[in-house]
C-alpha cells in the first residue's frame, strides 16, 4: 500500500493484522513493486494503489494482484461510506446539516463544488503541465455560503509556465472522468474532504477556520474508518477475491 495511514485505514476496514500490510512509500513505488512482480512473481501478495487520474488501471488491468481504489483515491471510497455520515454528525451541527438534506445532499454539493478541480486534474495528467494541486488550500478557495469553488483564484494560484489562468479557467468547466467501477465523477478525495471542511464552517456546522485549516475532514475519515465500512464497495470486491487468489483462503476475515 502507498502510505503508513493507507495501512492503518485498511487494516481496520478489512480487519487485517497491521502487520501483514507494508507501505510502500509513495502511489508510484506500489506501481513499481507491482511492474516487478509481473515479470517475477511472488505469491501471497497482494498490491493496493490509489486509481487517480491517469491510465495506470487501464495499462496494468491484466494484473489480477494489483487492485486500484474506486473513483480516485481512498479518501474518496471513505466520503462515499458512512464513515462521512458519522464525521458530519460529529463535527457538524444536526439543524443546518436537517436543513441542507442530511449527508446525501452534503455529498451532492461537495461533488458539485470540486467538479472543476476534477477537470483541472485530468486535463493535467493529459496535457502535462505539472501543475503544483499539492500548493493549493482547497478549503480557502471554496465559498463557504455558496459551498461554491472560486476558480478564478483557483486558475491564478495553479498557473505555470505551461499554462495560463485563462486556460485552466476556461479547461475547468469540463466534464470530469468517471470512474469505471462505480459510474460516478471521477474526484480527489482530499479535495472533496476540503469541500466539507469549508462546509462546516457555516452550511452544516460553525467550526473555525483555525478547527478545519490543516484538514479535519480528511483526518476524521481515516481515523473513523472501521471494519466493514468498505463492504459491498465494487474495490472489496476485488480487493477480497485477490486476497483470496493470493493467500489461497476463503476469505480475508481471517487475517483479523
Amino acid at each position: 500500500m502507498e502510505g503508513p495511514s493507507d495501512q492503518r485505514a485498511y487494516s481496520r476496514a478489512f480487519g487485517i493484522d497491521r502487520r501483514n500490510i507494508f507501505p510502500a512509500a509513495g502511489r508510484i513505488n506500489v506501481l513499481g513493486v507491482a511492474r516487478v512482480l509481473a515479470e517475477r512473481p511472488l505469491s501471497g501478495v497482494t498490491c493496493v494503489v490509489d486509481r487517480d487520474f491517469d491510465d495506470a488501471a487501464s495499462r496494468l488491468s491484466e494484473l489480477d494482484f494489483l487492485v486500484f481504489s474506486d473513483n480516485a483515491d481512498m479518501d474518496m471510497m471513505l466520503f462515499a461510506s458512512g464513515v462521512l455520515d458519522r464525521v458530519v454528525e460529529a463535527w457538524g451541527t444536526r439543524a443546518k446539516l436537517r436543513q441542507l438534506g442530511g449527508t446525501v445532499a452534503l455529498r451532492t454539493r461537495v461533488s458539485q463544488c470540486v467538479a472543476p478541480l476534477s477537470a483541472l486534474r485530468a486535463a493535467n495528467v493529459a496535457e502535462r503541465w505539472g501543475v503544483a494541486f499539492s500548493t493549493l488550500k482547497v478549503v480557502d478557495v471554496i465559498d463557504q455560503e455558496l459551498l461554491e469553488l472560486e476558480i478564478r483564484r483557483v486558475a491564478a494560484k495553479l498557473a505555470n509556465a505551461l499554462v495560463s489562468p485563462g486556460e485552466l479557467e476556461a479547461r475547468s468547466s469540463a466534464q470530469p472522468p468517471t470512474c469505471p467501477s462505480t459510474g460516478m465523477p471521477l474526484m480527489s478525495g482530499k479535495d472533496a474532504a476540503a469541500a466539507v471542511d469549508a462546509a462546516l464552517r457555516k452550511l452544516v456546522g460553525n467550526l473555525s477556520h483555525q478547527q478545519v485549516k490543516d484538514g479535519v475532514v480528511v483526518r476524521s475519515l481515516r481515523v473513523g474508518v472501521g471494519y466493514g465500512d468498505l463492504a459491498g464497495t465494487p474495490f472489496a470486491e476485488r480487493f477480497e477475491s485477490a486476497l483470496v487468489s493470493a493467500l489461497g483462503q476463503a476469505t480475508p476475515e481471517g487475517e483479523g
